[in-house]
């Protein structure tokens, strides 16, 4: 591959980091992000709305209903129900469960095994921005932005700057 070649190639950002993958999109410019990469047996319901630069591992689920923003890391097992939202750069861990009406928003972290249960119609669920739910967590309720919630049911265990950092585990 020349050096011709590679400015042109476009890339999928596999980073954990909902904040590391934004930081490098931005470095790229958005002709440089590929079309959303989807494992063989991850299943996608229909025609859902899936974000460039996505990444949905083996055995992800999305809705038909579900809306996934731009550089969403679904790892594997992970799922996102009817009319939910995952926001740009979300990751979900392992196994873990997003129910109905529930909008997950940006660079939000959903730890391993961690369950969201479902908002209502016309009243979702929120998980704030930069948020982190730890791993095994049932969030029964919306969790603002830059927490870190734990336990079940989920309550803030820290809040980071509102203006700034998100909490760090």
């Amino acid at each position: 591959m020349t050096d011709e070649d590679l400015a042109r190639a476009t890339v999928v950002i596999a980073i954990g980091s909902g904040l590391t993958r934004a930081s490098i999109a931005r470095s790229l410019g958005p002709a440089r992000i590929a079309d959303p990469v989807i494992h063989p047996t991850a299943v996608i319901d229909g025609f859902p709305d899936i974000g460039v630069g996505s990444v949905l591992l083996a055995q992800a689920y999305v809705s038909a209903t579900a809306r996934l923003g731009v550089h969403v890391h679904m790892n594997v097992g992970s799922s996102v129900s009817h009319e939910s939202e995952l926001q740009d750069f979300v990751t979900l861990g392992p196994g873990a469960r997003i129910a109905g009406n529930v909008i997950v928003e940006t660079g939000a972290t959903v730890g391993m095994n961690a369950s969201v249960i479902n908002g209502e119609l016309g009243s979702p669920l929120v998980i704030g921005a930069f948020s982190i739910v730890a791993a095994g967590a049932c969030v029964t309720r919306s969790v603002p932005p830059r927490a870190l919630v734990a336990g079940v049911p989920a309550v803030v265990k820290r809040l980071g700057d509102p203006e700034g950092t998100p909490p760090l585990g």
